[in-house]
Order: C-alpha cells, then sequence, then structure tokens
C-alpha cells in the first residue's frame, strides 16, 4: 500500500470487532479523562498545592513504569478481553473508595497517592491490552488510518471527559469527576465481556523466560531502532509531565487560579490532538515516520517559547495548546504506529510494556523536579527549560541515522 492511497477511515470502520473494541476502549478512555483532570485538579486545590499535583502524577508515571512485568501476561492470554474483565472492574473499587473518602473529606495526600497507583498499576494490564488489539484486529496497511478514527474517537471521549470533568471542579469539586470514571469502567467490563478478541499468543511458559524475549527485541534484533527511540524517550520523559504541569502554573499565574481557564487549555490541547491524528490517518505517512517524529517534537518545543510573548488572554493562550497537542499527537501517532507495525504480534505486548520503562522512570522524576522548579522560577525561565528539553529529545533521534530514516 502507498502514500498515494491510504486505507481510508470507512474501511476501518466495517471492522466490526475493531469498532466494538473501540468503544469500550474509549469509554474507559472518557472516563479515564475525567479522572486525570480531577485527580490533578484535586491535588493542587485541596491537598497542598503544585508539589501535590506533580506528586500524583509522579506516583502515576511511576506505576506505569511497571508496566514491563504485565506484558507477558497480555502476551500469554489467548483472549485478550480477559485482561480488560480483569483491570476494570478492580479499578472500579479503587475509584469508588477514593470519591467516598474526598466526598468524606478523609482523603489525605499519602492515601491519594496510594490509590493512584493502584488505579495505575491497573491502567497498566488495561493498557499493554489496548496496544496489542488493534494489531491483531488490523493489517499494517489499515494501522495510521485506525489511529486517525481511533483519535477522532478518542479526542471527542476526551473532550467529555474534560468538559465532564471541568463541570465538577466548578460545580462539585473535583471528587465529582471520579465518580464518572467509576461508571464509565463499569459499563467497559461489559462491553469488553461481549466482544471476543482472540489472538497469537505467547510460545513461552516461563515467566522470566517471556520477559526476556520481549526485551531481545528492543536490545538486540531490533536495536538500531527501537533502543534508539528509546534512548529519546529517555529525554522526552523527563518534560513528560510538563504540559499538565504548565496548564496548571498558566492558570493560577495569569488567570487567578481560574478552574474554567485550566479547562479550556486542556480541552484546546485534546482538539489539537484530534486534528493530527486525523490529518495524519488520512495522510497514512507510513515512508516518514522518522522526520514526522524529529518535527513533533520541535513543534512542542517553538509553541513553548511562543507561548512566553502571548497576551494574557485564555482564548489565546488556548490556541497555543492548541498547538502544543497538535505537534505532541505528530510525534506519538509516528511512534506508536511504527512499533505496532514492526513488532511481531505475540511479541507486542512485551515489547510496548518494555519501552515505557525509559519514558516512566524519567517522566516521575520529572514531574518532582518540574514543579519544585516552576514554584520558584519565573513562568518565562520554565517555558524556556522545557522548550530546551523537547528539543534536545528532537536532537537525539535526529542525530542518529537509522532512526530518521524510519519507514515500514
Amino acid at each position: 500500500m502507498s502514500d498515494s492511497s491510504p486505507p481510508t477511515f470507512a474501511a476501518v470502520l466495517r471492522n466490526r470487532p475493531y469498532v466494538k473494541y473501540l468503544l469500550m476502549a474509549n469509554l474507559s478512555a472518557f472516563g479515564y479523562s475525567v479522572y486525570a483532570i480531577s485527580i490533578v485538579w484535586f491535588g493542587y486545590k485541596e491537598a497542598g498545592g503544585l508539589l501535590s499535583s506533580a506528586g500524583a502524577l509522579a506516583a502515576e508515571y511511576g506505576a506505569y513504569t511497571l508496566t514491563f512485568l504485565f506484558g507477558p501476561l497480555v502476551d500469554k492470554a489467548k483472549d485478550k478481553r480477559s485482561m480488560f474483565l480483569l483491570a476494570f472492574p478492580a479499578q472500579v473499587g479503587l475509584v469508588v473508595v477514593t470519591a467516598i473518602e474526598g466526598e468524606a473529606g478523609r482523603l489525605t495526600f499519602p492515601s491519594l497517592l496510594a490509590l493512584v497507583i493502584g488505579v495505575s498499576l491497573l491502567w497498566d494490564i488495561a493498557w499493554v491490552a489496548m496496544n496489542v488489539v488493534p494489531r491483531m484486529l488490523l493489517s499494517k496497511d489499515e494501522l495510521f488510518a485506525a489511529r486517525g478514527v481511533s483519535g477522532i474517537f478518542t479526542s471527542l471521549n476526551t473532550l467529555g471527559g474534560y468538559g465532564a470533568g471541568a463541570v465538577a471542579i466548578v460545580w462539585f469539586g473535583p471528587v465529582g469527576g471520579v465518580w464518572f470514571y467509576a461508571l464509565a469502567l463499569a459499563v467497559s467490563s461489559i462491553l469488553a465481556l461481549l466482544n471476543p478478541l482472540r489472538g497469537a499468543v505467547s510460545k513461552e511458559t516461563r515467566f522470566w523466560a517471556s520477559m526476556k524475549e520481549g526485551w531481545k527485541v528492543i536490545l538486540v534484533s531490533q536495536r538500531d531502532t527501537l533502543l534508539g527511540l528509546s534512548m529519546a524517550d529517555i529525554v522526552r520523559g523527563f518534560f513528560f509531565a510538563a504540559p499538565a504541569l504548565l496548564m496548571v502554573v498558566i492558570s493560577s499565574e495569569r488567570f487567578g487560579g481560574s478552574g474554567v481557564a485550566y479547562a479550556a487549555f486542556a480541552v484546546s490541547f485534546v482538539l489539537g490532538s484530534m486534528t493530527s491524528n486525523v490529518l495524519w490517518g488520512k495522510l497514512n505517512p507510513r515512508n516518514r515516520i522518522g522526520p514526522q517524529m524529529i518535527l513533533g517534537l520541535l513543534g512542542v518545543s517553538a509553541v513553548l517559547l511562543v507561548m512566553i510573548a502571548v497576551p494574557h488572554s485564555v482564548a489565546l493562550v488556548s490556541t497555543v495548546w492548541y498547538l502544543a497537542g497538535f505537534s505532541v499527537a505528530s510525534f506519538s501517532s509516528a511512534r506508536f504506529t511504527y512499533i505496532k507495525a514492526k513488532v511481531p504480534v505475540e511479541l507486542l505486548g512485551r515489547v510496548s510494556g518494555n519501552m515505557y520503562v525509559f519514558v516512566g522512570v524519567t517522566s516521575a522524576l520529572g514531574a518532582i523536579w518540574l514543579a519544585q522548579f516552576a514554584q520558584s522560577a519565573p513562568l518565562t525561565l520554565a517555558l524556556l527549560v522545557v522548550s530546551g528539553g523537547f528539543a534536545t529529545s528532537s536532537l537525539v533521534l535526529a542525530l542518529q541515522p537509522k532512526v530518521r530514516r524510519l519507514a515500514y
């Protein structure tokens, strides 16, 4: 399949098992968006300020680092829906506890961290499965189109989630949004039950042997490409939490801590992501993976520099966040599509989980450091530092000839 005749969105939507999967996955994404916006704002407003928000993000990203432990479990599962039926109901229990304790005023910062870690570890299982299922149901040619379709669903659900989260923040307090997530997970569990997802199964029976095979893909058989991507992920990961934290800082410093401004920035970021996913889904740039990733990260860097000079207008600042979302999604769509296309499907759960180790560790550390830095440094300096971080991660990719020429 050439770039001149990419698969259409309509062709992907005719794949009924994939559409059923999308509904389940994106309903859970809708709920998670509400949960995410609520937890960050709760930490900021109720549990100790920006450092508490960063602590919640660090706990979340730190738990995501352990995703590699669940890769063998997902790859061994004959029916991948079992992973969702394990993860979703258990999350419901923890999320309900979070909401009840929050409404009662008993949700301290340590208990918030413990609950966030529990929810995030369970989300690891679902996330690994979500990386595997599309490749089970689609051809390589369809991956970018599917990313575009999924991007529309995900962005609309995320927008709905951020909208619901904004309503919860403004009218009911951040804990109100947590109840949305519990409900979304409950319905997602039912949808998962109704959609068998049987696919390729890992041959290894022992856990450590299975994990070893996953690491060999990154460190040996595709070392020049996947390990090269991982090196850039180490740098990028340190600044991964920056957009969410900078939205909080800007809404606080420039707009008096307005929850409405914060929600507007988050919604604009998601709209930019949706536009990006649709565009690349239509263009199917499978022969230009490397340049797309490099330019995507450079775009984030440039947009953050522009943010320094933007007037104190919610509309104008939201426009800049829209461009940031577009650039981030340009990088992500190329990276994740390439991995799904190039890694054998029976190893995909392990490889996708393993690669998150590189970005997860630095994400957790970066969230704490960035929050401390942003509290004491002028906003302009914080934007310069984060912009430089994204530019550096782009440079790490650009300096690797094989990564520059990535395609499939």
